[in-house]
């Protein structure tokens, strides 16, 4: 299984989308089992609620549901899962040296490593910052 970032979903929807990310994440939904993670659900369903209230692309808002409906999510406690503790180490490991990646792709980044899932992102400061702590899992599709 793949954990899509927020930032790969947000730029596929653009009305120009780079099309090496587009080709990425639709081979994602089709062949790799992507899903994603509980915080990219609220992410995205926060935008939706913007959107709404700011009177924007209806269509658009219709096709992010159906497909918030349609893809897997992946929570970030259950099961004995130390998302939070992985999350915690990540913030301090990068503080220790003044790299902090945003709360949220942090708890998206723990939810893959906790559940042994790859990540897929187009944050090259969350790509890097993962690399230099040791995690391998983590494929970067920059948008071109």
């Amino acid at each position: 299984m793949i954990i899509v970032d927020t930032c790969v979903i947000s730029r596929y929807w653009e009305d120009e989308a780079p099309p090496p990310l587009v080709e990425r994440f639709e081979q994602c939904l089709e062949v790799e089992e992507a899903a994603i993670s509980a915080v990219t659900e609220y992410e995205l369903r926060r935008g939706l609620m913007l959107s709404a209230f700011s009177n924007r692309d209806a269509h658009k808002r219709r096709l992010f549901d159906q497909f918030l409906r349609e893809v897997p999510i992946v929570p970030l406690e259950g099961n004995g899962l130390r998302v939070w503790q992985i999350a915690a180490s990540i913030w301090a490991r990068r503080a220790a040296v003044g790299r902090i990646p945003g709360e949220a792709d942090i708890l998206v980044a723990a939810t893959a490593i906790a559940h042994k899932y790859r990540l897929l992102t187009c944050d090259e400061k969350l790509h890097d910052g993962l690399s230099a702590l040791g995690y391998k899992n983590v494929e970067l599709i920059l948008p071109r």
